[in-house]
């Protein structure tokens, strides 16, 4: 009857990092306020849920919610997602008795990178220096804060890879036998699973499936695989056909920030239609107003940018109302 994917939020985890260098620059120009740390009570409660998780599971339940109100939903399938982060890390499937293991010299990663690498540099091999370690893939570029990504060099060294680090990349991996592995997707997943669970058993009967079933299933029903089309097959029920239409659900942050609320019955976040001259027209929605010149900035359904278009040649299509079905 109906499937879609729903696009979360990814730039939660930027705005409060703004926001904290806001709050720091601004408490440090108050000469007379002594500084402090580890003062951030709501950070430090128990069972608390990081907001950059959090939001992406509130996501999903504003979604939820309001498919309840368009038709009773009478029981919900969720998948139990279980990632195994060492065998990532590792490679291969650890035993058991490997997991009580440590997988490096010391708990301190720059220690342990140092220890790993005989405590020289390994590009030129100095021992009798300031070592210092660095990260093969930037932390700018999404780089992890393993071992496998983490290589010791001398001072010296580490000022010529600067701003060169794409160009060393396969040479320092070589060195180490390393790699770069991403956990960002993998903890977003894992955390929050036990609110977003007691959430959903509040609004139905909640039942529990795993990812070998759901593979299995596509598998032997020949759908194709997509996240959608995976959703199906959590359900465990068979459709007769996958050929339904695939919504594109994004639910937008709750405060606008826009200046201008409306311009000629215009909203900021409707969907609209500008047609040109010619005949061309886009669909997107409104993200600006500017009321001096009757113009708006529209972002297409697609992710182009318009910028200063004429009001006059706009028509609604859909009015907002905080969630996006497209």
């Amino acid at each position: 009857m109906f499937k879609g994917t729903i696009q979360l939020r990814q730039d939660v985890k930027h705005l409060m990092d703004v926001r904290r260098g806001y709050r720091r620059y601004k408490r440090s120009h108050k000469r007379y306020r002594p500084a402090r740390f580890d003062n951030r009570a709501s950070s430090k409660r128990k069972s608390r849920i990081a907001p950059s998780i959090k939001q992406k599971k509130d996501s999903i339940l504003r979604v939820v919610n309001k498919l309840d109100k368009i038709t009773p939903i009478s029981n919900i399938v969720l998948e139990d997602v279980a990632i195994d982060i060492r065998a990532m890390t590792e490679g291969y499937k650890p035993y058991r008795w490997q997991y009580q293991k440590s997988n490096r010299l010391d708990e301190n990663l720059r220690k342990a990178a140092i220890l790993r690498d005989g405590n020289r540099c390994m590009m030129c091999g100095k021992t009798n220096c300031i070592l210092e370690v660095h990260h093969i893939q930037p932390r700018r570029l999404k780089g992890s804060d393993t071992l496998g990504n983490l290589i010791t060099l001398c001072s010296g060294c580490h000022e010529k890879v600067s701003d060169e680090e794409l160009n060393y990349q396969n040479y320092f991996y070589s060195l180490i036998n390393g790699k770069n592995t991403r956990f960002d997707y993998a903890q977003h997943v894992m955390q929050g699973k036990t609110y977003l669970r007691e959430e959903l058993s509040k609004i139905a009967p909640l039942e529990h499936t795993v990812g070998g079933d759901t593979s299995n299933r596509r598998i032997d029903w020949d759908i194709e695989k997509s996240h959608s089309n995976d959703a199906l097959c959590i359900t465990g029920l068979q459709p007769s056909s996958t050929d339904v239409k695939d919504w594109n659900i994004k639910p937008m942050r709750r405060k606008s920030k826009a200046k201008t609320e409306s311009l000629n019955e215009f909203k900021h976040r409707d969907i609209v239609r500008y047609t040109k001259k010619t005949g061309e027209s886009y669909v997107g929605y409104i993200t600006a107003l500017y009321p001096e010149k009757n113009q708006c900035n529209i972002t297409t359904l697609e992710g182009k940018v318009l910028k200063r278009y004429g009001i006059k040649s706009l028509d609604i299509v859909w009015r907002f109302s905080r969630i996006y079905w497209t």
